[in-house]
């Protein structure tokens, strides 16, 4: 089965079938008119300003907060791996179900909180499955927005106008793969913007000049409820993980974003 063969007019009246995506994630459930509750995680008093400060300062904070109860990321987590090995559907399918936007609703709650009161949940959402025993791995280095004016781009307090949150629903290794970036302090196209002309430098050759700078490098390993945010300037990418390893579980992971409702108009 691949999502090719299902989206198609001859099974239209399959794939519009609630009950068809319900059998599939048993466990999860589709409503035709959900309820979301106020709930947040990763809003204790100073954590939120000190995510700010980290992100002004590095390009990214860690939020080390995990969600209360197991059973919110395992529950996605095991979702997304059956939509993948049983039907070979892609993670991001995981958006159907009304698990994912309970979770949503939460992660808004952190990332204004934690970015700016401007900063509202865009509805920009993607989801991973990445075992590095089928040959996987997470996007090359990149940045998430290109904009023509990178100074516009921030708030006056210099706070991105758009942030992403990157959630952990398995734990998230160098083993398995996990994400990697170059802070800000050590990337000089992350305030400036880059030579985009077809003879322009490279932006991650200009981050990484030399072999000793190649030690700026971070790795952002994550437990499974646990996750980390990011501006759109930051160089990330994610990590081709260990296919040797005695560690099986795949790198499942979710992201949520929140921007300013002037930012790309």
């Amino acid at each position: 089965m691949s999502l090719q063969s299902i989206l198609t007019g001859k099974n239209r009246s399959t794939w519009e079938s609630k009950q068809f995506w319900e059998d599939m994630c048993p466990n999860l459930s589709i409503s035709d008119d959900l309820f979301i509750g106020a709930s947040s995680f990763g809003t204790k008093e100073g954590e939120c300003e000190r995510r700010k400060e980290r992100l002004i300062d590095d390009g990214y904070a860690l939020v080390d907060d995990t969600i209360e109860g197991e059973h919110a990321t395992q529950s996605l987590a095991d979702a997304i791996m059956e939509l993948h090995k049983t039907h070979s559907l892609p993670a991001t399918i995981i958006l159907l179900y009304d698990e994912t936007w309970r979770l949503a609703a939460r992660a808004a709650s952190t990332l204004t909180n934690s970015t700016h009161s401007k900063n509202h949940f865009n509805f920009d959402m993607l989801a991973w499955y990445i075992d590095p025993r089928e040959g996987a791995a997470g996007f090359s280095p990149h940045r998430d927005r290109q904009p023509d004016d990178v100074k516009g781009s921030f708030h006056d307090d210099k706070v991105a106008k758009y942030v992403t949150m990157w959630l952990a629903l398995t734990d998230a290794t160098p083993e398995n793969s996990c994400l990697y970036v170059i802070p800000k302090t050590f990337d000089p196209g992350y305030t400036t913007g880059d030579d985009e002309s077809d003879d322009g430098p490279d932006p991650l050759t200009r981050a990484l000049p030399d072999k000793c700078a190649f030690q700026n490098i971070r790795a952002l390993p994550r437990r499974a409820g646990q996750s980390l945010l990011f501006t759109h300037r930051i160089m990330h990418w994610g990590s081709r993980g260990n296919p040797n390893s005695h560690d099986k579980t795949p790198r499942v992971a979710i992201s949520f974003v929140c921007s300013d409702p002037s930012f790309e108009k």
